[in-house]
């Protein structure tokens, strides 16, 4: 059953793919590898749902998940991989995109009591900014930075060079948007400026003159 689920997985089979390492787990409750194979194919599922929109659906499922990893670390005594913190993300991003705002909020925000994202901290930054809630705002971005020292400190979560620049950019260039609203526009200028010389660092040939401008 378990071959057959992966074979299934491997085939975006995902229906298949879950009824069959369902039964593997049933028939062999005390392996963790079966376990855990089940969790990845319901967060696939999970994953296909919310990129449908069906999001009352996504959270029927993400409620059973919840239940489901529960009941795993009880009998494992340890937490399952992946963690449930890109299960609340995507469906917070869901909701952020159906204009429910309240619910991206809680979604976000549980995302962070798992392991904690740069995409989690600067997605509320922009909700509050959008919101004119500056002081929330440069907050939720100081979390992000911290999360980024932290990968770039972590042996076990580093993240690529390239990577690493990547979420300098978003953070500078996102606190520059905040700060310019403020009455500080030397450190908004400041920001501006770490951001770009973080995309020069991505872009090879430098940023074309648009993009610097903006």
């Amino acid at each position: 059953h378990a071959c057959v689920g992966r074979l299934a997985g491997r085939k975006q089979l995902l229906y298949m793919a879950v009824r069959a390492e369902e039964e593997a787990v049933r028939l062999n409750p005390n392996s963790l590898p079966y376990t855990t194979a089940l969790a990845r194919q319901y967060l696939r599922r999970l994953f296909e749902t919310i990129g449908r929109d069906h999001l009352v659906d996504a959270q029927a499922q993400l409620g059973k998940i919840e239940v489901y990893y529960a009941k795993a670390k009880k009998r494992f005594r340890k937490a399952l991989e992946p963690s449930l913190g890109r299960a609340h993300f995507a469906i917070g991003h869901g909701y952020y995109n159906a204009g429910m705002i309240k619910k991206a909020i809680a979604a976000f925000r549980k995302s962070l009591s798992g392991v904690p994202s740069q995409d989690a901290y600067l997605q509320l930054a922009k909700i509050h900014f959008k919101r004119g809630q500056m002081k929330e705002a440069l907050a939720e971005i100081d979390g992000a930075e911290r999360v980024q020292i932290a990968q770039r400190q972590s042996p076990k979560r580093r993240k690529s060079a390239r990577e690493a620049i990547y979420w300098k950019g978003r953070i500078w260039s996102l606190r520059g948007h905040v700060l310019g609203l403020g009455s500080d526009k030397a450190a908004a200028v400041q920001a501006h400026r770490k951001a770009i010389l973080a995309w020069q660092e991505l872009t090879p040939t430098g940023v074309d003159p648009s993009t610097q401008a903006e």
